[in-house]
């Protein structure tokens, strides 16, 4: 079952179904992480890479792809306790060669999408790489440099019954600016710690606003949907991106025009 049915699936399983407080019970959404951590394009897809994920490829079916992300992201937000979501966008599997008008995945099929060009992406690089906007759904193209947030996928994880890792805790507790916080108790949550026989509920929280971190243990055991990681390795390509891909044979009169923040393609007259 591809991305979009399984998630799909997930959704109507939310409507009828009452949501434990507890890690364990049927579940189908563990494929998807996401990484509340900024990085490099290139970073984002070998972090996916080292965790046998992928850097989350779009699907053909756009149109049900960004509702069902932003959904999707939501609900891994709850892992924090601020609010983030205007500003965040996260790196997807998918680049844009600008000479030849081109999107593709990482797999370099070719990608049908409607894109908006950041301004100061242009024109200095010809491959420029995808990122979602959270709060509008929209796909925009950017430089590669530029540190984002990421989502990971792994299919074969949505089978799973137990969306929980364990982490070393100097990963995820030993950071700035956010910090594992008590957080009373709530439904959703990151980690839970029994405290007087009372399951406390821990959240991630700006460091000056937490008033409980989480216990000292050299290991946690948390939900594996979401991932913050204060001090992620840097992955340099050892090639340029423009090198991804081979180059398109394409339409040789086909050129590139951007136009308002968005990118269209016009013929060139014989």
């Amino acid at each position: 079952m591809d991305f979009k049915k399984m998630t799909l699936c997930v959704l109507m399983m939310q409507v009828n179904t009452a949501m434990s407080v507890q890690y364990e019970g049927p579940s189908v959404d563990c494929g998807l992480r996401l990484y509340f951590t900024n990085v490099t394009w290139y970073s984002a897809y070998k972090l996916c890479e080292e965790e046998n994920m992928e850097l989350l490829i779009p699907d053909s079916d756009m149109l049900t792809f960004k509702p069902v992300l932003r959904g999707r992201i939501a609900t891994r937000l709850s892992s924090l306790t601020d609010n983030t979501g205007s500003n965040l966008r996260v790196w997807i599997g998918a680049l844009l060669r600008i000479s030849s008008n081109e999107s593709m995945d990482s797999r370099c099929k070719p990608l049908n999408v409607d894109l908006h060009l950041d301004e100061q992406s242009q024109p200095q690089e010809d491959v420029l790489c995808l990122s979602f906007k959270y709060s509008t759904t929209e796909i925009h193209a950017e430089s590669c440099s530029n540190n984002r947030a990421f989502v990971c996928y792994n299919p074969r994880l949505e089978k799973e019954t137990n969306c929980t890792m364990t982490s070393n805790s100097t990963m995820l507790n030993d950071s700035d600016p956010y910090v594992l916080c008590e957080d009373g108790v709530v439904p959703n949550f990151f980690a839970s710690f029994k405290k007087d026989n009372t399951s406390m509920s821990y959240r991630f929280q700006a460091a000056e606003n937490c008033s409980i971190l989480y216990p000292e243990f050299t290991e946690i055991r948390h939900e594996s949907t979401f991932v913050y990681l204060p001090h992620p390795p840097i992955y340099n390509p050892d090639k340029a991106l423009s090198k991804w891909c081979p180059e398109p044979l394409g339409n040789p009169n086909s050129i590139p025009v951007i136009d308002s923040g968005c990118i269209t393609t016009v013929m060139k007259k014989p």
